[in-house]
C-alpha cells in the first residue's frame, strides 16, 4: 500500500512539473513553487511516519 501511494504522489508531481512549464514563462518562480513542494512532500512523508510508528 505504501509503495502505491509513493509511486502514485512522484507520477503526480512529475505531471504538474510538466504542465508548470508549459504554462509558466518565468522560470525562477517555478523553481521557488518546485522547492516549496519539496519541502512540503518530504515533511509530509516524516509526518506519516512519525504517525506510523506511534
Amino acid at each position: 500500500m505504501n509503495n502505491i501511494i509513493t509511486i502514485l504522489s512522484v507520477a503526480a508531481i512529475a505531471v504538474i512539473m510538466l504542465l508548470m512549464n508549459k504554462y509558466v514563462k518565468n522560470k525562477s518562480r517555478m523553481r521557488l513553487v518546485l522547492a516549496i513542494m519539496f519541502v512540503l512532500y518530504i515533511s509530509t512523508f516524516i509526518i506519516i511516519g512519525m504517525l506510523k510508528d506511534s
